[in-house]
């Protein structure tokens, strides 16, 4: 596992940090690029983690493609139901990068949005 885990703060306001919080997704952006056998894939599955991470109100495949610049999310549901990609290997490389951020020294709590309310549902 090379790249660094991304350690973002509960609300991110400082453009230094979010600029800092962005090259470490790049550089994990660029280990997984061998998953998809395509560079055209890649980038719209870079395309689709900045996405999901912007601060969008929704995040479903019109508001993600409208984020990215795309004017229809054809593509977004290209990427995950018809084109040819290993699942399983990105599965896998994120199993280890949640596990090796657990292991760090740190508290951690799980928080999950339910019915609208939070809910902690873990923490360590």
């Amino acid at each position: 596992m090379k790249a660094e885990l991304l350690d973002i703060p509960p609300v991110v306001t400082d453009r230094e940090c979010a600029e800092g919080v962005a090259d470490r997704l790049e550089d994990l952006l660029l280990e997984v690029n061998g998953i998809f056998p395509r560079v055209d894939l890649w980038g719209r599955a870079a395309a689709c983690m900045r996405g999901l991470l912007a601060p969008l109100s929704r995040k479903n495949g019109w508001q993600i493609s409208e984020y990215i610049g795309e004017p229809s999310p054809w593509g977004q549901q290209h990427l995950l139901d018809r084109a040819v990609w290993d699942a399983d290997r990105l599965r896998d490389f994120t199993r280890r990068y949640v596990e090796a951020g657990l292991k760090a020294p740190f508290p951690l709590a799980v928080v999950s949005r339910c019915g609208g309310g939070v809910v902690a549902l873990g923490v360590g």
